[in-house]
């Protein structure tokens, strides 16, 4: 019967979907989007899987330090949270009170494509391959290569679409003792136990963590949960078989669509979230911007004219420019181009640079659209400036300049700065 119901649920999707007049093909993965990479069909989907549980849906600026609160956590019978979005990072707060609403008997499921590096150290394990879930299909990359890569542990069946990324995947956490940090109480209490549930192409991508009463479980492949993967073949199959694995009797079900979660989310940022608050915000901060100006109307005495200074930014950078140029010191001007190209490559393709390995290179090769020839000698002369102490000549600097200079004209081409 809970099947029929489903199917049924699906078959009203589609109706809506085929009415469309356009479709919006961005990924929200948002419980109110009805196109294709919202998570419409997931959220309505859960009082059908667990009919006894209550769903709650909670705001995309829900700050967990209050997630272990006395009302979450009432009765006997295990409330369940639920985490889908795409880049998941918090604070080191939040994240001990998500362990504690964990250990306690709860379901904590994160689906995610990029988390938080103290998570991941915390597990044991880290996330290759993921972040190209928002990068759109083209001719060359038309979203084949993930039909038939999922797979979970209630049975042999492979699930998947022609559709965009499916196919991140977990592997042994790396440390770096330089840039995180683990309170080495949390060390000793990491999981006692790991089950792998799911699998992408024989690669985990789907493992329950045992936490004292509790379990954590992560998954990484978030686009599994939209709208339009449900509703390819037999995926719905795929969508009862993850949320088997929870308890039946569950009390509650939280439901956060997180999307891109970052720690540095402030406290203004989260009231500004609430309608009620925005425009308290909004009417305080004009009200104030009127008396000042009034007030300095009033009282402001007469400013004399002067002559504003010249802008000599410009000709300061081309002397020192010429300078190092004119000294031979090309190594300089290389690394100072090098330094400032990822910098870019950070805020425009959300790829990480503490490592130039090959994933890196591949995804900049995917991502930019620049041919893998020239991606290729970018990289070479890359690990010539940061490993050799020869001096670059007049031709390699220019052929360095010549290259990231199609890097940024390609994301002007795009539309993009």
């Amino acid at each position: 019967m809970k099947r029929r119901r489903l199917i049924s649920l699906l078959c009203v999707a589609i109706f809506f979907s085929s009415c469309a007049s356009k479709i919006n093909w961005k990924v929200s993965l948002d419980k109110n989007d009805k196109n294709p990479y919202g998570s419409w069909l997931a959220y309505r989907a859960l009082p059908l899987l667990f009919p006894t549980a209550e769903v709650t849906d909670l705001s995309k600026g829900y700050r967990y330090g209050s997630i272990n609160g006395p009302m979450m956590n009432a009765g006997k019978q295990p409330n369940a949270l639920i985490l889908l979005g795409l880049d998941f990072y918090t604070s080191a707060r939040e994240w001990d009170k998500l362990l504690a609403f964990t250990r306690q008997g709860n379901e904590l499921f994160i689906a995610v494509r990029r988390l938080d590096p103290k998570i991941q150290k915390y597990l044991g394990y880290e996330i290759e391959d993921g972040g190209l879930e928002e990068v759109g299909l083209t001719h060359a990359h038309n979203g084949a290569d993930n039909k038939n890569v999922l797979r979970t542990s209630a049975g042999r069946q492979r699930f998947g679409y022609q559709g965009k990324y499916l196919r991140a995947y977990l592997t042994a956490y790396q440390a770096d003792t330089q840039n995180i940090s683990l309170y080495e109480a949390e060390i000793d209490r990491r999981p006692s136990k790991t089950d792998t549930l799911g699998w992408m192409s024989g690669k985990p991508n789907f493992l329950r963590f045992h936490i004292g009463k509790g379990h954590l479980y992560l998954h990484t492949a978030p686009l599994a949960f939209s709208n339009y993967f449900l509703l390819q073949q037999n995926n719905r199959i795929y969508f009862e078989q993850l949320f088997q694995k929870l308890p039946k009797n569950l009390a509650h079900i939280y439901w956060n669509n997180y999307f891109k979660r970052h720690e540095d989310q402030s406290d203004l940022r989260v009231l500004l979230n609430y309608p009620a608050t925005k425009w308290a915000f909004i009417i305080v901060l004009f009200t104030s911007l009127v008396y000042l100006l009034f007030e300095s109307k009033r009282k402001q005495a007469i400013i004399p004219v002067t002559e504003p200074l010249g802008n000599s930014s410009v000709s300061f950078v081309e002397t020192i420019g010429r300078l190092y140029y004119n000294k031979g010191n090309h190594n300089n001007i290389a690394e100072k181009m090098i330094q400032h190209f990822l910098e870019w490559v950070r805020a425009h393709y959300y790829l990480p640079t503490s490592r130039l390995d090959e994933n890196f290179y591949q995804l900049l090769i995917r991502k930019s659209g620049i041919p893998q020839e020239q991606v290729r000698q970018l990289e070479n002369l890359i690990f010539r400036i940061q490993t050799e102490q020869a001096m670059l000549s007049d031709n390699d600097l220019f052929t360095l300049h010549q290259i990231i200079q199609q890097f940024y004209q390609t994301k002007k081409a795009d539309g993009t700065n």
